[in-house]
């Protein structure tokens, strides 16, 4: 008689299957199992609790479990799509995929139908397993949970700075992030924020700097609170770090300006443009960029641009320096200055 034996795969997909669910009961949450025969695509249904009352946050969940779905050498989630696509991207709820990987006894969560508008076309999603995106107990209750129902973590500040000094891009990122919404108003941040500033490289630099920086001079396009998080001795204090700011911190911010939108209200360039306005002497520092051949075009005409809102009918001088370097930019924003009070993109 031949001897009964259980997939392997079915096993392995409980142990994915089982680790999900024991996480979310256990910190209360709701965890509704899709009955295989019943699977289109998801394996179940997670439904997060605050205390006894829905937090009215669900998810449907795709598990894949096994060595297979995670490469080692990368520290990469594998997640094959097959002919789900269309399934995930149209599912009412938001589609969260998890990848448990039996020997690190570790999962890792992401935004499935994120992933799939970014890849378009891909049959099988990369994404690297970062440390935020575990799908833990601890993590569950201090950063998936709080995350989705308050869109912060509950993660200490030393914790999250060790996210902003980590050597991948995205934790930096989520790292400042988290910080700036739950600490801002603690110098720690800010000392954080400037060393990022002064030790990276721009390429090297969170998209968002400016607009966090700029809630120290603040503009008041910023939000509707009607001021800085930071006050008193603490404001003073940063401004004179801002007040210090040389070239290589002005080159910096001026390549953050987005040239299809410029400097106009609500843009990152108004951020930009409000931390050089807070620097000292800045308009002689622009000068010097604006006169600097070496120094890509664009960014000097970001820096005469400022120089302009600033300083007026005295910057014309530095626009004839552009234009007869060929910018045809410099040239419609000379003629408009020749003929106007000032340049007034806020207005």
């Amino acid at each position: 008689m031949k001897a009964v034996k259980r997939s392997s795969n079915i096993t392995r997909s409980k142990l994915g299957l089982n680790h999900v669910r024991s996480i979310v009961e256990n910190a209360g949450s709701v965890f509704i199992k899709i009955d295989q025969e019943d699977d289109l695509g998801i394996d179940g249904i997670i439904e997060l609790m605050l205390g006894r009352r829905p937090a009215h946050r669900s998810f449907a969940v795709q598990i894949k479990s096994g060595a297979s779905y995670y490469d080692f050498q990368k520290a990469e989630l594998v997640f094959p799509v097959g002919g789900h696509r269309d399934y995930w991207l149209r599912h009412p709820l938001p589609v969260l995929g998890i990848v448990y990987v039996p020997s690190l006894r570790t999962a890792y969560w992401f935004d499935l139908k994120q992933a799939l508008r970014s890849e378009a076309t891909s049959s099988t999603l990369k994404l690297p397993a970062l440390r935020h995106y575990e799908f833990s107990e601890r993590l569950f209750e201090t950063i998936f949970a709080p995350l989705h129902v308050n869109g912060r973590t509950n993660l200490p500040l030393e914790e999250l700075s060790a996210y902003a000094t980590s050597n991948r891009q995205a934790e930096v990122q989520f790292g400042f992030h988290q910080l700036f919404l739950s600490h801002a108003g603690e110098r720690a941040f800010w000392d954080l924020l400037l060393e990022h500033l002064r030790q990276k490289a721009f390429y090297d630099l969170i998209p968002l700097l400016p607009f966090y920086l700029a809630h120290v001079p603040w503009h008041g396009d910023l939000g509707a609170d009607g001021g800085s998080p930071v006050e008193g001795q603490m404001k003073a204090d940063l401004l004179r770090e801002f007040s210090s700011f040389g070239r290589t911190e002005i080159l910096k911010l001026l390549q953050f300006i987005d040239p299809e939108n410029g400097i106009v209200r609500g843009s990152i360039g108004q951020c930009v443009e409000a931390v050089i306005s807070a620097i000292d002497l800045f308009p002689a520092k622009l000068r010097d960029v604006v006169k600097d051949s070496t120094v890509a075009m664009q960014t000097r005409e970001f820096a005469v641009f400022i120089h302009a809102m600033h300083e007026g009918k005295a910057s014309l001088p530095l626009f004839d320096v552009l234009i007869k370097q060929g910018s045809s930019y410099a040239l419609e924003l000379s003629r408009y200055l020749s003929e106007a009070d000032g340049l007034y993109p806020y207005s």
